[in-house]
């Protein structure tokens, strides 16, 4: 290779170099801060819901969202569990994580009992609804239907 070759050569390469060293260091200066919600859930949400498996259970509450950032949200879940077969009462209460995914679906987690409850909604106005699913202590599927609607602000 020639001497000039050998030099425009070597500048190619250190362009190419600077070009990559420029995206790494402008990709690293990007804000670590909370986003701005691209929906906003922040607020109370009464909660109302069926627990069809394993055993009929009808789901009251409140879903909390506390936090938010771009389309990821946390908040607390509280309910009251009462059975179809006996009218027995159970408490169910956890922390929940979550995003928006698209337009109008919502995706998140509720962690109670220790186990959690995945839950996946579509967005109308002030009411998201969809189905849910969870893994009980023993092991059996959990799973039902819910309906969130936000609470006058």
């Amino acid at each position: 290779m020639t001497r000039r070759n050998l030099n425009s050569h070597s500048r190619a390469i250190f362009g190419s170099f600077a070009l990559a060293a420029t995206a790494l260091v402008s990709a690293c200066l990007k804000s670590t801060e909370p986003q701005p919600p691209s929906v906003d859930l922040k607020g109370e949400w009464k909660y109302t819901g069926t627990q069809t498996s394993p055993v009929r259970e009808t789901l009251t509450g409140t879903l909390t969202i506390s936090g938010e950032s771009g389309n990821t949200f946390v908040g607390r879940l509280d309910l009251v569990a009462v059975s179809a077969e006996n009218g027995q009462q159970r408490v169910l209460a956890g922390i929940v994580s979550g995003a928006q995914k698209g337009a109008d679906v919502i995706d998140f987690d509720a962690n109670l009992e220790t186990n959690p409850r995945r839950h996946v909604g579509q967005i109308v106005a002030d009411t998201v609804s969809g189905p849910w699913v969870g893994t009980a202590a023993a092991g059996s599927v959990e799973s039902g239907t819910f309906r969130i609607e936000r609470q006058s602000q």
